[in-house]
């Protein structure tokens, strides 16, 4: 893999991309609070709790626990380095949680599709050639690779980022031809 020589890409042709705190926090206390309930009403149906007095404020006074500590881990473990695009004459950035950021030129980009929905939604990009990639910052864990078809494609998470997958989408749809975007 290339290391990249060029300047940081913060001209004005540029757009960045970041998660933030406030929402990140919102979406570990949403996904939490769901993930909490569904667990809770198993355990009531499994050993025929009902819902007596007792268990439901034994279960509020445990489930606002368990999401706080949920929210507040989550939250913290994403704040030193969070997922992040940025967008420029030079290509798409890429930067997922706690992995170093890498570069593919607009040349090197093969195809580009957005998976899931919501908060969960990411970004593959397939390149033409991972040597064509390029690592911004030495140290750091690889970035994250999955495979499409055979191809190696690089992930992010994008659903939480701001502005949102919507603007992004529209700001590749812009940069990139038609063929290259593909549907979710």
């Amino acid at each position: 893999m290339a290391k990249h020589d060029e300047g940081s890409g913060t001209g004005t042709d540029t757009l960045f991309f970041r998660t933030t705190v406030g929402r990140t926090l919102a979406a570990t206390l949403l996904t939490g609070t769901i993930v909490w309930i569904f667990v809770r009403l198993i355990v009531i149906l499994m050993f025929d709790l009902g819902f007596t007095r007792e268990v439901l404020r034994d279960s509020l006074l445990t489930g606002a626990f368990y999401v706080a500590v949920f929210a507040g881990l989550g939250t913290w473990a994403q704040r030193r380095r969070p997922n992040w695009v940025r967008i420029s004459p030079a290509g798409i950035e890429l930067a997922a949680a706690r992995r170093q950021p890498v570069l593919v030129p607009w040349a090197a980009v093969e195809a580009v599709r957005f998976r899931w929905f919501g908060p969960f939604t990411e970004l593959e990009v397939t390149p033409t050639s991972l040597d064509a990639t390029a690592a911004r910052s030495p140290g750091g864990r690889e970035f994250r690779i999955g495979e499409r078809a055979g191809r190696p494609t690089i992930l992010t998470e994008v659903g939480l980022l701001r502005p949102g997958p919507r603007e992004l989408r529209a700001e590749l749809t812009r940069r990139l031809p038609a063929e290259v975007i593909r549907p979710k």
